[in-house]
């Protein structure tokens, strides 16, 4: 119990600082358990919840493994038929790959279209909204991919997506509105994406819809911390919490006060302190972490040629050097 190495670890300790008996028979053992993973998330969602002046992007939180996605190219093969007002684009082929959820655009008509439905190795898509452009048996299309899902494990990205082709690397995160006030879908085009947008906790959408030819595929890497998952066993040999073992405590401390407090016992306020002063601890540990990775943490650069960016001239976004 004392190491609190397991949940199982965890969930004697409040049972046994609370007064309960620690057999399975006190009238709060379910209820404990519950309480030890209320505490885990409101620390790993960064300690907000807890204590206001906390809110750490905690770096026991990172995937051991980057994201990888994998950008398809465009489809513009063959032809297609739209008619005013209707839902339904027919291909000149069958197109193999299932389309659903690719952007359709058609040659000369500004507005740009989501696919709703396409069962793969049929010529039929079924639009998002009604064709807005003129009747056209034979037209100029193309069908490119914007939204990507990213590992359903996902909590949050940490740092800009990295790309190593056509000499970009860093692949910017912003919001959705700002991206697409830049990007908009309308002069949307290929290349190395420059921005992406988060649409949902578990989806992005790039600025760039990577490559034209069917082998044209782009690699995207993405740095990321990984969501826990809820504690189901609390035995004492297997399930263990992401957080560093010497801060495990604190989940006991968080849970032990909330049992305090539903039975009314005064020491809930001095647990509840306890369960702070080691949140700030951890909080401590975690900016000298961040201040010891690199010797440019926190200082600011005043001379581009104090910056080390990979020995290449600073650009705008059309490839002017500018410095």
């Amino acid at each position: 119990m004392a190491n609190f190495q397991f949940t199982g670890d965890i969930k004697t300790d409040v049972l046994f600082r609370g007064g309960e008996p620690t057999d399975g028979t006190s009238d709060y053992d379910t209820q404990v358990q519950i309480w030890i993973n209320r505490a885990y998330e409101m620390v790993w969602t960064g300690g907000a919840e807890f204590d206001p002046t906390i809110n750490e992007n905690w770096w026991w939180l990172r995937a051991s493994e980057p994201g990888i996605l994998t950008l398809r190219p465009s489809i513009t093969t063959g032809s297609v038929s739209v008619t005013n007002d209707s839902t339904t684009a027919t291909l000149s082929a069958s197109q193999t790959t299932d389309v659903a959820g690719y952007y359709f655009a058609v040659e000369g008509h500004a507005d740009v279209f989501k696919v709703a439905t396409h069962g793969g190795a049929t010529a039929t898509l079924t639009l998002d909204s009604v064709y807005t452009g003129t009747t056209n048996a034979e037209t100029a299309y193309t069908l490119f991919r914007l939204d990507y899902a990213l590992a359903s494990d996902v909590l949050s990205i940490r740092s800009p997506m990295m790309v190593y082709q056509e000499g970009e690397y860093k692949v910017e995160g912003v919001e959705l509105g700002e991206m697409l006030n830049q990007w908009p879908l309308s002069a949307v085009s290929s290349g190395v994406p420059r921005q992406f947008a988060m649409l949902t906790e578990t989806e992005v959408q790039f600025s760039h819809f990577g490559g034209t030819s069917s082998t044209d595929l782009i690699r995207v890497e993405y740095d990321y911390n990984a969501r826990p998952s809820p504690f189901t066993l609390f035995n004492t040999d297997t399930e263990e919490p992401v957080i560093p073992q010497q801060y495990r405590r604190l989940l006991a401390d968080i849970a032990l006060s909330f049992l305090f407090g539903a039975k009314s016992d005064n020491r809930e306020d001095k647990t509840i302190g306890l369960a702070r002063s080691g949140l700030q601890a951890m909080s401590r540990e975690q900016k000298r972490k961040e201040n010891t990775v690199g010797d440019q943490y926190g200082k600011i650069i005043p001379r581009q040629g104090q910056v080390q960016r990979y020995g290449r001239p600073l650009r705008t976004a059309s490839g002017l050097i500018i410095g």
